[in-house]
């Protein structure tokens, strides 16, 4: 006779309960509570989440989804605003003698620009370069600290060129600011990147703004993953902008950009742990405020 160990029971219980669809929410969240507990003490939060994801996730909903997360957030005590756990990044030590350099290019709207953003970064000084990408090298080579690089306009909408640039050189956006042309009719945003998402000269100046959370996933389909929007819902992240191109190397996958506006009520470590973890092209670019 065969013997049913306490996780085979529970994940029965949850396919039962997907079929009848006759037991209310509160006990299906009692029941991945009790399933999360016992993966989790099994192994780390990313063995939890595959074994989850293996035994129950073609009937999970994105609830489900987000309340298994949740559960191991919490009991891996790695829940809370703005603390990053070191499975989504690290923070990368700032090299000698680039302390607050901005590698910059001039023209007139990227002067504009950098005066701009130089009320949050008072010490900043600008090293000139003849180009973008000398100036995001010049950052990713540990030379500066900050590039400021035109990320949207109004007649071309996201310039995906610059965020190749940014994710060639691993940059991440801290930072942003939107300039008005002097007849209104044009708009033109900038991001500040630097290696890491978090600068500590830029949390004070931040701390009492709501951030932007920007990612990209790329995806074999031209429509969005919507089980994103329905996490980002129930953790209390609102939909700030979505963008999409279509891979030049591949006509049958799209990359995805997702911005979503985050608060302090925000339950960001657990909808950070379900992109991670359900979503294997998932690519951070910024949690960021703006200027």
């Amino acid at each position: 006779m065969r013997e049913y160990n306490a996780a085979e029971v529970i994940l029965n219980n949850l396919s039962e309960l997907s079929e009848r669809g006759a037991v209310n929410d509160e006990q299906r969240d009692i029941s991945i509570s009790q399933l999360a507990s016992l993966l989790l003490s099994e192994g780390s939060p990313d063995t939890a989440y595959t074994a989850f994801a293996e035994k129950y996730g073609d009937s999970a909903t994105a609830a489900d989804k987000i309340s298994f997360c949740r559960k191991i957030c919490e009991a891996s005590k790695i829940n809370g605003f703005w603390h990053i756990p070191p499975l989504f990044s690290a923070e990368l030590p700032v090299s000698a003698g680039s302390h607050e350099k901005t590698a910059f290019v001039r023209n007139r709207y990227n002067d504009m620009a950098f005066e701009k953003i130089s009320s949050i970064l008072p010490h900043s000084k600008a090293v000139y370069f003849s180009s973008f990408e000398e100036a995001a090298e010049a950052v990713s080579g540990g030379e500066c600290e900050f590039t400021v690089i035109p990320v949207e306009n109004t007649s071309d909408g996201k310039m995906f060129g610059f965020y190749s640039l940014m994710d060639r050189y691993e940059l991440k956006i801290c930072a942003s600011c939107t300039l008005e042309s002097e007849d209104s009719s044009k708009t033109i945003s900038y991001a500040l990147c630097s290696r890491n998402y978090r600068v500590r000269e830029l949390e004070k100046a931040s701390a009492k703004k709501d951030k932007i959370f920007e990612f990209c996933i790329t995806h074999g389909s031209g429509t969005a993953p919507y089980d994103i929007f329905f996490a980002a819902a129930l953790c209390g992240a609102g939909i700030h902008r979505i963008s999409s191109l279509p891979l030049p190397y591949n006509d049958l996958m799209t990359r995805f950009f997702y911005s979503f506006s985050i608060t302090e009520k925000t339950d960001f470590a657990s909808f950070l742990f379900y992109l991670k973890s359900e979503y294997e092209e998932y690519t951070p670019i910024g949690i960021y405020f703006e200027i």
